[in-house]
């Protein structure tokens, strides 16, 4: 008995916890049912409040259109009885229709003029989306130039470390002959860490760089001056002329070589990013108007 009573009590409880999740699903479902009728009524009175407006609106067009047409016909009707009145009162409603023509013209020249200037604001707002297009686009070719220059910039790195290690293995007796001497004459042979002149000849990146200008007359005035790869970016006009380079055509020629060499060098990596950089600045102040 005790057990059946512990069941129906259980029974009982279960049915009892059931029927408080049906009254929380019913409040639950009155609840949303009373929101959307909420929103319903609010959406009803949002329609009816839209079609007062139009109605009003379309009521006080109706007037208008009413007090012009009074208007007009009023109008008419003093033109008609001028006209009847006698040739005066035709020559006065004569008059009135010009200065009424002469104000059309007027007002439509007006028009024109607006629908002109209309059209040359949209022009130049088209104009300026072109432009700000324009800049996004050089911005993205400036924002690719300087990473791959970043990356030319390490492979180059790299390169010239290869270099270092070949030279130095290449030079391993010689370096441990060296050792034992001064650091000055380690140094010498070594050319400053496989830059600019080594040991009396130049370096092979210099000469290669003239090679491919076509500038190889110019090897030993490189030579003579210790002119190191890194140093080509730099180089001036007055420097050429200081080097003896006094011919005007091939000192253009150097130049142009030298400009050239900027855009694979850390300047131009700098030049670049600062020209991005104007503009990105460029850009934000025309996105700000």
């Amino acid at each position: 008995m005790q057990s059946d009573l512990k069941g129906q009590q259980h029974s009982r409880t279960e049915v009892d916890k059931t029927m408080e999740r049906l009254k929380a699903d019913l409040h639950n479902e009155q609840q949303r049912r009373k929101d959307i009728e909420q929103q319903l009524a609010e959406q009803k009175r949002e329609v009816q409040r839209e079609i007062e407006v139009s109605n009003s609106r379309a009521r006080a067009e109706m007037h208008h259109e009413q007090d012009l047409r009074s208007q007009a016909e009023k109008q008419i009707a003093d033109l008609m009885k001028q006209i009847a009145g006698g040739e005066s009162a035709m020559g006065a409603a004569q008059g009135q229709l010009t200065d009424t023509q002469g104000s059309l013209t007027r007002l439509r020249g007006e028009h024109d003029m607006l629908l002109e200037r209309y059209a040359a604001q949209v022009r130049a707002f088209e104009d300026a989306q072109a432009s700000k297009s324009t800049l996004q686009e050089e911005i993205e070719v400036l924002k690719r130039t300087v990473e791959q220059t970043a990356a030319e910039s390490a492979v180059a790195a790299a390169t010239r470390e290869l270099e270092n290690v070949q030279l130095k293995f290449s030079g391993g007796g010689e370096e441990s002959r060296l050792s034992a001497g001064s650091s000055h004459g380690a140094f010498a042979g070594m050319g400053g860490s496989g830059l600019g002149a080594t040991g009396g000849s130049l370096d092979p990146r210099v000469r290669m760089w003239l090679q491919n200008n076509e500038l190889t007359e110019y090897e030993a005035l490189f030579l003579g001056h210790e002119v190191e790869f890194e140093t080509i970016p730099y180089l001036t006009e007055s420097d050429l002329l200081a080097m003896g380079v006094k011919a005007v055509g091939p000192r253009r020629k150097l130049l142009t070589a030298c400009q050239i060499q900027i855009s694979n060098s850390p300047l131009g990596g700098r030049l670049r990013q600062r020209a991005a950089e104007s503009a990105l600045g460029r850009m934000s102040g025309t996105g700000s108007l």
